[in-house]
Parts: structure tokens; C-alpha cells; sequence
């Protein structure tokens, strides 16, 4: 069988690309950003994104490269990908191949985010290709790491995005690992919309944000979490972010506090014949700083049989 050979395209090209036609292309540029399992790859008229961990594995930022295989698309934005009809594949460019036509010029500087910029973003009606990829941007919030793969961060502020730092590579991964909880500024390319509120960057640096005892006091708080509902003791925890030194009142028996202990504050739980609502009160003291925070519990009723009275 004779292969019809790969149409050569720039990124603008393939960024104008609707559908799968079945035809293969060949595309070659910069790698601009290296994640995990994935690479931005760029060129004069603009970037390209590659989802496939060999495309991660043969090349680093800065090499130039040749994509090549069939179109497919995520949340709306065109990218080569593994599992396309077409799958792709990666060649690195010797010097003596590289044109300056490959070459992606990197803006000087990143444009800085706030609430409105972020909200912006995910609020625009039918986004264009070039509406969400592409834009190198700078943000700042507080990293919530879930399911040790979602690194997710508030916008102070934003109505409805939150910033995702997406594919991070295992440095930053080990990076963020230290930062969660924390306030953190990011920088990068944006990628798509997902969820109808997540703004997806593929980072180029995250770094922490200084800021006073005050403010790191509420940011431990922040990163703490207390079950809505409970029916058995439970442990409260008596650090956090930010090394915050935590502690913690009760203003019900029913849920009785206990002295302090290495894995943290032992909670007795009491239950009656109907439900009983509580009000945790954390205290977080980082230096000479606190801060106080409520938490409201609700303690289950339990079968009237098992109530001592």
C-alpha cells in the first residue's frame, strides 16, 4: 500500500483545522514548554500542542522538532496526539534542518491575570481556537493539590475560573508538592477551558508569593478541612501550611476535643437521638500572627437504643 505522504503545515495552519479528514500532516517547531507526558511546540505563526509521552521523552525545551500524524482536538483546541486515527510521532531536528521559519519568539514578558482577566476567559461565548490557546500569562492564588494530580489554584477574587497548572513535568511536580496550601504565582501558556471554569496553563515557572504572618496565618486555615457531617471521633490537625501552629475549641459536648497529640487534636464524638450542630473554632498562630476560622459540624443522630442518657 502506498501511504499518501504528510502535508506539510505550520501551527496557524493546523490550528485552522475543523475535523478528522484522514490525512496526515507534518508540522515542525520549537518545543516551548515540556510537561509530563505532553510538549507545546511552536513556530512563527504560533503553538502547537502534543499530547503524547514519547513527544515528552524525545525532545527538551528548546530542541527543535518534527511532529507528524492526523488531527484530533480537546475541549475545542486542535493538537497531535497518541491516540488520534493518525498517531503521532517525533522526530529532534539536527542544527543543519532547523529554518528560521521553526523559530517561536517568546513574548518578553507575560501578561499579568487578576479576578476579572481569569473570569473573562471562561465566561466568553463561543471561545475561538486562538481565544483560549496560546496566551502567555502570569497569575496569582493559593495551590490546592487533590488526588496528587490536580493542581489546582484560587484566584483571589474570580467569580468563576480557577487556574489548573496542567502536565506539570516531575520537577515541578516535586516543586508544587512543597507549595500546597501556599500562595503561589504561576506562569505559561494557556491551553483550553475545562469543566466550564478550570483556566489550563502548561507552566512555564510557579514560584511562592512572600507574604506577611497575617496573611499566612488565613492561608493555613484556608487549607484546612472538616467533615460537614460525622458520626465517629475523628482527629482535628494541629499544623499547617505555612508551618501554622493550630489548636481548637468546641462549643458542644458533643463533639469533645482531647489534649494534643502527634498526629493531632483526638475528637470524642457523642451522638443523641437527633442531629446536634457544632461550631469548631480553629486558631492558627504563624509568628506573632492569628487567625480564627468556624467551622460548622453536624453530629448524626443515633438510634435511640445506643443514646446513654
Amino acid at each position: 500500500k502506498i501511504m499518501k505522504a504528510s502535508t506539510v503545515i505550520t501551527a496557524a495552519e493546523y490550528l485552522q483545522l475543523t475535523k478528522d479528514t484522514g490525512d496526515a500532516y507534518s508540522f515542525s517547531g520549537e518545543v516551548v514548554v515540556e510537561g509530563d507526558g505532553a510538549i507545546l511546540v511552536g513556530d512563527s505563526t504560533g503553538l502547537v500542542y502534543v499530547y503524547a509521552s514519547e513527544a515528552s521523552k524525545a525532545a527538551d525545551v528548546g530542541d527543535f522538532v518534527t511532529i507528524e500524524g492526523g488531527w484530533t482536538s480537546y475541549n475545542g483546541v486542535p493538537q497531535f496526539a497518541y491516540n488520534a486515527k493518525i498517531p503521532c510521532t517525533t522526530t529532534k531536528l539536527k542544527d543543519s534542518e532547523v529554518v528560521d521559519s521553526y523559530r517561536f519568539t517568546k513574548p518578553e514578558s507575560a501578561t499579568v491575570w487578576g479576578a476579572a482577566d481569569a473570569d473573562a476567559y471562561v465566561n466568553k461565548e463561543n471561545p475561538t481556537v486562538s481565544d483560549l490557546q496560546g496566551k502567555y500569562i502570569n497569575f496569582e492564588g493559593v495551590l490546592s493539590i487533590s488526588s496528587g494530580k490536580y493542581y489546582n489554584v484560587t484566584i483571589p477574587g474570580a467569580e468563576t475560573a480557577v487556574g489548573s497548572i496542567a502536565y506539570p513535568n516531575q520537577e515541578m511536580k516535586d516543586q508544587l508538592a512543597t507549595l500546597d496550601g501556599k500562595m503561589i504565582s504561576a506562569t505559561g501558556y494557556t491551553l483550553y477551558i475545562s469543566g466550564s471554569k478550570y483556566v489550563n496553563l502548561f507552566a512555564t515557572e510557579v514560584k511562592e508569593v512572600t507574604v506577611d504572618d497575617n496573611k499566612k496565618a488565613e492561608l493555613a486555615l484556608g487549607s484546612v478541612t472538616v467533615k460537614d457531617e460525622v458520626k465517629e471521633d475523628f482527629v482535628l490537625p494541629a499544623t499547617g501550611t505555612y508551618d501554622a501552629e493550630i489548636t481548637w475549641t468546641s462549643n458542644n459536648e458533643a463533639l469533645k476535643i482531647g489534649e494534643k497529640t502527634e498526629a493531632g487534636y483526638p475528637v470524642t464524638v457523642t451522638r443523641a437521638t437527633t442531629d446536634v450542630d457544632v461550631t469548631l473554632t480553629a486558631q492558627a498562630k504563624v509568628g506573632t500572627a492569628t487567625q480564627s476560622k468556624d467551622f460548622g459540624v453536624k453530629v448524626l443522630a443515633d438510634a435511640p437504643e445506643n443514646v446513654n442518657y
